[in-house]
């Protein structure tokens, strides 16, 4: 219930700032990049995924609910295999946010309170001396591995996946 808590405090305590970093027309401006991007089925979600997009942490989260979907949460071995296959090596360049984050050394997804409970991390992470302000992306696997998990910083920009349940 805390890292609910904090979750939506950090989203609050954010809007006031990245609504005047964040334009109305987000959703527009992202849309003039939308030749590349795709929506995908797998099991119970629908994924959208928006290649040319560059945004940091907050952006995404505000993204993702414009179109009426949340950042990515990945709940299962299946789901994460899955969501491997398909990005890389197509995008094996690009680093995608998710909702984890990390908190008081707990990992939780931010879009649902849940605890990160799967783990798929590259060699180097997670550092547990960073205890604030990490988020979990997914970026190009160590060669000869499937681990793709890796961490950076919330003011960072990234690559735009967003999810919601069909």
């Amino acid at each position: 219930m805390f890292n609910i808590y904090i979750a939506f405090t950090i989203i609050l305590s954010c809007t006031y700032v990245c609504v005047a970093r964040v334009p109305n027309n987000i959703h527009n401006d992202v849309k003039l990049n939308k030749a590349e991007s795709f929506s995908f089925k797998l099991g119970q979600k629908e994924y959208t995924v928006v290649p040319q997009t560059d945004l940091n942490l907050m952006e995404t989260l505000l993204y993702c609910n414009t179109i009426g979907q949340r950042a990515l949460t990945i709940q299962s071995e299946e789901e994460n295999n899955a969501l491997f296959n398909l990005l890389y090596p197509k995008y094996d360049e690009m680093q995608f946010w998710t909702s984890g984050y990390k908190t008081n050394n707990a990992w939780f997804w931010l879009t649902t309170g849940a605890a990160v409970n799967l783990s798929k991390w590259t060699t180097a992470f997670p550092n547990d001396d960073i205890n604030y302000n990490m988020v979990l992306t997914l970026r190009e696997p160590e060669p000869s591995a499937d681990s793709w998990w890796a961490v950076d910083s919330v003011k960072n920009t990234n690559t735009v996946i967003c999810e919601s349940s069909v």
